[in-house]
């Protein structure tokens, strides 16, 4: 029995040790990983971007804040590299519906297209979208779904920053930029 339990620990132990090995080998690093240089960390690639201002209102701000925070928690640098520009489009789609022929249910869709830019050139080096829906309950009092819209509006404008911090560190991290697209709102 004891030998069983012996054999199960190293096949396991060696099983582990040869999926390490593996990933090491082939030049896997994790995207947020701190590096020496930080010239070559997604991080100092992070900071280096400008946002520039979204459209959208209250919106923009909010997206803008929340992608300040994700990809520049020290702070920008003085000169960037990169431009980020961001375009917001917004809407609300009443869902549920009783007999009455009032709405009790209704989904905000929020998409956004974004381009990042070379600074200096001002050439397009990504650009993709993203798009969230969230839904929302409409009550009898008019606060109380203005406060539902809100909150599932803010929700899906920090979901949409991390989804863009996702696509842009996944960019960032395989220079030289190849002008890569996605396929854009218009195209749709």
């Amino acid at each position: 029995m004891f030998k069983t339990r012996l054999l199960i620990l190293l096949s396991k132990g060696l099983s582990l040790s040869i999926l390490v090995l593996t990933i090491a080998g082939c030049g896997f690093r994790p995207s947020y990983a701190p590096t020496q240089n930080s010239a070559e960390n997604v991080w100092g690639a992070f900071a280096a971007i400008d946002i520039l201002p979204i459209s959208g209102g209250r919106s923009g701000q909010i997206l803008r804040n929340e992608l300040r925070t994700l990809l520049q928690p020290n702070g920008r640098q003085k000169t960037p590299k990169y431009l980020l520009n961001i375009v917001l489009f917004e809407s609300a789609e009443n869902l549920s519906v009783k007999k009455s022929a009032f709405a009790t249910r209704a989904n905000l869709q929020i998409r956004s297209q974004f381009v990042l830019l070379d600074a200096k050139t001002k050439k397009t080096l990504f650009s993709s979208q993203s798009e969230i829906i969230s839904g929302f309950n409409i009550f009898t009092e008019e606060y109380a779904t203005l406060a539902a819209e809100k909150n599932a509006r803010k929700q899906s404008l920090i979901e949409l920053a991390y989804e863009i911090r996702t696509r842009l560190s996944a960019v960032l991290m395989r220079k030289p930029f190849t002008n890569v697209s996605v396929k854009t709102l218009e195209n749709q």
